[in-house]
This record gives C-alpha cells, structure tokens and sequence, in this order.
C-alpha cells in the first residue's frame, strides 16, 4: 500500500506531468528517479518542490547540479499557518469578553495581510468591539500584546516582501536575523515537517 498521497512530478519546460506515482515516500521516489540514467539527472538545473523536508533532504542524492527551489505559494502557505497558529495560541490566553480576545479573533484577516496594504487612514465601526479604529491601528495593539507574537509578525512580513520582490539577500536576512522563540514558526506540532524557518534553513 502507498503513504497515502500520491507523487507528481512535471517537467516544467514542456508543462506536461511526467508520472504519478502511487506513493511520496522518500524510497519509492528515490528509486524511481535513480533509473534514469545519471548524464540525463546530471543535465537538470532546477527541481522545485514543496516545502516537504523529506524531499528537500534527498533531491540533491538525486540531481546533484540542480538547484532546490520552494514553491512560492506552499511558503505562503506555510507562513500563514504558522503566524495563525501563534495567533490563536495567544488570543486563547484572554478571556472571551476581553478587548485583547476579540481584536485578535475578529480579525486575524489582518495579521495575515501584507503590511503594506493595511488602511493607516480611513477609520470604520469594528464588528465586535463598538468602536471605529483603522486596520493598522488595530493590528499594532495586537502585536503590543505579546513580543513573541510580535516577532512571528515581523519575521512573517519579512517573508512576504522577500518573495514579493524575489530578494534573496532580504530572505536570508530575515532568516538570519530570526531569534529562535519555540513556536511554530520554527516547529510545527501537528506537522513537523512543514516547519517554515526549519525547512529554510535546511536549503
């Protein structure tokens, strides 16, 4: 029987789907690939995958002069998971009729939000909370919270302009600057493989 989920791989010059196979475990597609001869896996000069450590861990045995590049939309997706998880973490530390609670459950859209397109200026009535405040405004008092929240916020926001602009030196920077805190940003409970600084930094 497989793992569960299936391998695709595509060849990304022709936009073709070059097999599906009936398992993603790190033998069955180490095998498969390692039948074509070594001059045609030597020829590829990039391999894009998800951000799945498994793979990462074994692509360059495969195709050694290949490059690993992570799927921009996983990373996202990973980085929106993980500030969402630290997000609920800490609003569930305040009690359900608190300001604190409220400003974070009712709108977590804003904390995911690239900074850059929060409305600083224009002030409406927030749902839940009975008063009128911007989108920035709103998000600065939940990131005043919790410097570890804080933080996540920062390192999530770095990422975002990192891929926006496809600067590899603020990706690194950002990386590099991170300070390790024990959340999910850097470990995922239900998911340790899709932890988003860890698998970074594993490439």
């Amino acid at each position: 029987m497989g793992s569960g989920y299936c391998f695709i791989w595509i060849d990304s010059d022709m936009h073709q789907i070059g097999e599906i196979l009936p398992s993603r475990r790190q033998n069955q597609v180490t095998d498969y690939f390692m039948r074509f001869p070594k001059e045609q896996r030597l020829k590829a000069q990039t391999v894009t995958v998800d951000p799945n450590a498994s793979y990462i861990s074994f692509i360059q045995k495969i195709f050694p002069n290949a490059a690993t590049i992570l799927d921009r939309f996983h990373v996202v997706n990973m980085a929106n998971r993980s500030l969402n998880m630290i997000r609920k973490r800490l609003m569930n530390q305040f009690n359900h009729s608190s300001r604190q609670y409220r400003v974070l459950k009712s709108n977590w859209r804003l904390f995911l939000k690239d900074c850059f397109q929060l409305e600083t200026s224009k002030s409406w009535l927030q749902k839940g909370l009975g008063y009128v405040d911007t989108q920035q405004n709103l998000v600065h008092y939940g990131l005043t919270l919790d410097p570890e929240f804080a933080a996540a916020y920062e390192t999530y926001q770095g990422l975002l302009l990192a891929l926006r602009n496809r600067d590899q030196k603020l990706l690194k920077q950002t990386l590099n600057q991170y300070e390790a805190l024990g959340n999910e940003m850097e470990y995922n409970r239900q998911d340790p493989e899709k932890a988003l600084v860890t698998t970074f930094k594993v490439l």
